[in-house]
């Protein structure tokens, strides 16, 4: 069912991806083996090339010898945090998308997104929010603005909704 949700996800962002769009190079980095797997599975399968990690001194050891096009976080990683290696990739490379998850803030939470701002992150996700609104925002995120216009933003929601168990 996890995986049926993200590839829904994914699959509806397509109708806002442009068709010419290059594939990312994407850092992962979240110690939820289940979430950080499926998710570069899918992003793989959208022809995007995925380093995954599960902690941020791995993850850090490999920024620093390469260039990632969108680097995904949990910020609230054990030992160095998701918020110090953003700070660290920031401070390497100015123009770094980042983008965050959290388990326990949600996108809405004033606190979490200024710490995130302070620290160089664009966005936040929360986790909480479930697997498909993570997916489907982290698709709207990566497209490309030129593919997103106006009608197609209500029918990827639509898509989306609809494959919703509810």
């Amino acid at each position: 069912m996890y995986e049926q949700k993200i590839k829904a996800a994914l699959d509806a962002a397509d109708a806002v991806r442009s068709e010419d769009a290059k594939p990312l190079r994407i850092l992962l980095v979240d110690a939820d083996a289940r979430f950080r797997e499926s998710l570069a599975s899918k992003l793989r399968d959208k022809g995007h090339s995925v380093t995954c990690f599960t902690n941020c001194y791995d993850a850090w050891t490999r920024a620093r010898s390469a260039i990632f096009d969108l680097t995904l976080i949990d910020i609230e990683l054990p030992a160095m945090t998701g918020l110090e290696l953003a700070r660290r990739i920031k401070n390497r490379q100015k123009q770094a998308m980042i983008v965050a998850t959290s388990p326990n803030a949600t996108s809405k939470s004033v606190l979490a997104n200024s710490l995130c701002q302070a620290n160089g992150i664009a966005h936040l996700l929360g986790k909480s929010e479930g697997p498909l609104n993570v997916f489907s925002n982290l698709c709207e995120i990566i497209s490309p603005p030129s593919a997103v216009t106006g009608p197609d933003v209500p029918a990827v929601t639509e898509a989306m909704a609809a494959t919703s168990p509810n």
